[in-house]
């Protein structure tokens, strides 16, 4: 909250407010393969350290949108809470087409899991005895709604599509508020549709203006059908977190649970 608060780095000079949440931390940011870590073995210091990295950087990164900005205090809180998860999905993603992109020797199995930090799927140790009772065996049923295994086939479409920044700014935009809108909907939900057309227009200018890409539809269809898949896919692994619920398969407890919903773990 206190990232909130701060706000941007000013002064920040930009066209519009898509422009301007380039300024935004994402995953584009890594620059080179000097930018990314290898690691072997994922414990409980790994896991939380993913979930402080997307929280923080989603919270700095919609600090840049100047109408998030202009909302009550507790009316961002309860977006960012709802939204930072469903934020590093995405940034996961690009950053793992982003990695294949500037690495050509990385394996298909290679994935960026936060923060420039690359794993092996196919090798990586869980250490999850922090986490479950149940063995590694047992959980991996709960735990791939988790990793978003059903999501990986994206990674492909979003190297293919060689999407820019500006792109990237927009999709984590429109994935972020449709879900919060959907999520809470009421009075959310209109500010999540008033951001969107903001935006929508500022990408239109984008497109036309500086692309000089008139006939841009297809293209914008190709980039939310992404969003789409990652919605869907949220919403299709929620029984497995209701029958780890019955189950009592995570012995975690959250200070603030809502941070948590539709994350796998609640």
């Amino acid at each position: 909250m206190e990232i909130i608060k701060t706000g941007p780095e000013t002064p920040l000079v930009a066209k519009n407010q898509l422009q301007k949440l380039n300024f935004g931390f994402n995953c584009m940011k890594h620059t080179g393969i000097a930018n990314f870590q290898r690691i072997h073995l994922v414990t409980r210091k790994e896991v939380t350290g993913f979930w402080e990295y997307h929280m923080l950087a989603s919270a700095k990164w919609l600090t840049y949108f100047d109408e998030f900005q202009q909302l009550d205090q507790d009316v961002k809180r309860k977006i960012l809470f709802g939204v930072w998860h469903v934020w590093g999905r995405l940034d996961k993603l690009m950053g793992t087409a982003l990695f294949r992109i500037k690495n050509k020797e990385a394996s298909l199995s290679d994935r960026v899991v936060g923060n420039g930090i690359v794993t092996d799927m196919n090798c990586v140790v869980a250490e999850t005895k922090w986490m479950s009772r149940l063995p590694v065996q047992q959980l991996r049923y709960f735990i791939d709604g988790i990793r978003a295994w059903d999501l990986f086939p994206l990674i492909d479409e979003l190297q293919a599509l060689d999407i820019t920044e500006t792109e990237l700014s927009f999709m984590l935009a429109q994935l972020c508020f449709q879900y919060a809108a959907t999520r809470f909907g009421g009075k959310i939900a209109e500010v999540m549709e008033k951001f969107m057309d903001i935006l929508s227009n500022n990408l239109h200018d984008y497109y036309i203006q500086e692309k000089m890409m008139p006939r841009y539809s297809g293209r914008l269809t190709k980039l939310l059908k992404i969003n789409t898949a990652i919605l869907e896919n949220i919403r299709n692994y929620r029984t497995r977190a209701d029958i780890a619920k019955v189950f009592d398969v995570f012995n975690l407890e959250f200070s603030h649970p809502e941070m948590f919903f539709d994350t796998g773990f609640i």
